[in-house]
């Protein structure tokens, strides 16, 4: 400001914030990254403790049913059910974690 109050002068500064840009959107990607692996590690953990064990034991109740009769179309039955559970239970785990195989 000059004596009589009015504007002297204007001081302006540039800096490059380019990188501090690029590092913010990073840290960004990374915390989301964060975020949905471990929703996944939840649901994972989820699926186990709940969908996983119940189709479990019912793998385990058609085998007991398969022991208790001699009827081959009954037989052939459970196995192809018992099958497809365990056909389920991996997609589910490719579901939730793709990586593992």
């Amino acid at each position: 400001m000059d004596r009589d109050g009015g504007l002297a002068y204007i001081i302006h500064r540039v800096e490059d914030v380019t990188e501090w840009v690029r590092a913010e959107e990073e840290l960004e990607l990374a915390q989301l990254k964060k975020e949905v692996l471990d929703e996944r590690d939840r649901i994972g953990r989820e699926l186990n403790d709940r969908v996983l064990l119940r189709i479990s034991a019912n793998e385990m109740a058609l085998a007991s049913v398969m022991d208790r009769t001699e009827d081959p179309d009954v037989v052939r039955r459970i196995h192809e059910v018992v099958d497809d559970l365990d056909a389920t239970i991996k997609d589910i785990r490719l579901t939730v974690f793709p990586s593992v195989t």
